[in-house]
């Protein structure tokens, strides 16, 4: 502090810095994940959305998938096949690694409110890098996951958030 009560502006910048290095790590994070997906194609359990409910009946919504409901992720897979087709896996590979990225963000945020923006950031690193969910990021059937998980967060912390 100067001695007319005024602080000086350098710290002020510097709360904006973990922030920026978070939005960094995210785009560099999103670029690995993609990259990982580019050989890959629809697998396992998107054949039975992506073949097994073509139609927009109530049962394609309603028929469980391995015991459970899945109406929204139903949806956004009929979604991308209506607007994108099946040609390509990458849509649905793109607006995954956005679900999980928004997930990311909104823990990301939540944390730097409690625990400031160095240490969030820190704890959000090996979230960004996948650790031992690799094998869940990388197969865009699980953007079900990542979309509830930033619900969720966002449903019970929206003040902490904004």
């Amino acid at each position: 502090m100067s001695g007319t009560g005024v602080q000086a502006a350098g710290p002020r910048r510097e709360s904006h810095l973990p922030w920026a290095l978070f939005a960094l790590a995210a785009a560099l994070s999103a670029v690995l994940l993609l990259s990982l997906q580019a050989q890959l194609s629809f697998a396992v359990d998107e054949w039975a959305f992506v073949l097994g409910r073509r139609d927009f009946t109530l049962d394609a919504f309603l028929d469980p998938h391995n015991e459970h409901i899945a109406i929204s992720h139903v949806a956004v897979y009929k979604a991308l096949m209506a607007l994108f087709g099946i040609d390509s896996p990458r849509p649905f590979q793109v607006v995954s690694t956005s679900m999980f990225l928004l997930s990311a963000s909104i823990l990301y945020l939540f944390m730097r409110r409690r625990v400031g923006g160095w240490l969030a950031l820190a704890l959000m690193l090996p979230i960004l890098v996948f650790g031992p969910a690799t094998d869940n990021l990388v197969w865009p059937f699980q953007l079900a996951f990542s979309g509830s998980m930033a619900a969720e967060q966002f449903r019970f912390h929206p003040t902490d958030i904004c």
